[in-house]
């Protein structure tokens, strides 16, 4: 194993990223299929949850099959293949961008399916704001892989993209695994999907680990900079498991106090009426 992390191609996370990019573009399959055939639990998982969209769907064939191309390759032009399928990821992900911020149809959220079963309140067919930046950073991430491999900056970026796209996918599950009515309530995570948050999660570590097989990534570093490191990511990840946790521990009392805080101002209000009724009818 750790001959196969140390090659240069890095056979073992490229046999990893083609799973998950086979994985990821076989979720989009199973739930364009269930928009077609109108199989509830291919596109909501369980009752009563947020369903996938169509466009979800298809963004996930896109950048599944073009990770699954770069890292198993297999013909002459799978390069350029996997680069059209993540700028049609990219692109797509744009113009449902532009129609979330300004409020506007472009006739491209239901351009597969209809979507019937969506609130009169919002818009047919569109996928949440989080899902939507989500595929926009792992699209720019695989389009921006490829030339890292000469430019050291566009792989800082791409890992920043791969990064986005783990944060995004965990937040999503993190409120369904811990019944985070809260996150819901934020506009871009209202109707964020079981099995997308799920796949983003995948899609990440996919990204993550084909970014492993650039030579620069197993480059040896001296011991003070790989202790640097370590301690950065050790305090990232306790900072962001603590303010997770203390969040979801202060949600009960963040209702709790809200609740109470609307109850008294109504009760006073409640009160002022009554006591200007009774002051003009005592006056009358």
């Amino acid at each position: 194993m750790n001959t196969l992390l140390a090659e240069p191609n890095g056979l073992y996370w490229r046999t990893f990223s083609l799973v998950v990019g086979c994985l990821v573009g076989l979720l989009g399959i199973l739930v364009v299929m269930g928009w077609a055939l109108d199989l509830a639990p291919l596109k909501t998982v369980l009752p009563g949850l947020a369903s996938m969209k169509a466009n979800s769907a298809l963004l996930f064939l896109l950048c599944g099959a073009s990770l699954a191309l770069m890292a198993g390759g297999g013909f002459p032009h799978a390069a350029g293949v996997a680069q059209g399928c993540a700028l049609a990821g990219l692109l797509i992900g744009l113009l449902t961008l532009y129609g979330q911020l300004t409020d506007t149809d472009l006739g491209i959220d239901e351009l597969l399916f209809d979507d019937p079963d969506a609130p009169s309140d919002r818009h047919p067919g569109r996928m949440a704001l989080a899902t939507n930046f989500a595929f926009l950073l792992a699209s720019a991430a695989l389009l921006a892989i490829p030339p890292a491999r000469r430019v050291p900056r566009l792989a800082t970026l791409a890992r920043l993209f791969t990064a986005g796209v783990i944060a995004i996918g965990i937040v999503g599950l993190l409120g369904y695994s811990l019944h985070f009515d809260l996150i819901y309530a934020w506009h871009a995570y209202d109707s964020i999907a079981l099995h997308s948050a799920a796949g983003l999660v995948a899609l990440g570590a996919g990204l993550w680990a084909f970014e492993q097989t650039d030579p620069r990534a197993h480059q040896v570093l001296a011991d003070d900079e790989r202790v640097a490191r370590t301690a950065a990511w050790l305090l990232a990840l306790a900072a962001g498991i603590t303010g997770i946790t203390g969040f979801a521990a202060l949600e009960s009392q963040v209702k709790h106090i809200l609740g109470k805080g609307l109850q008294s101002g109504l009760e006073a209000g409640r009160r002022q009426i009554v006591t200007a009724i009774a002051l003009r009818t005592s006056s009358a």
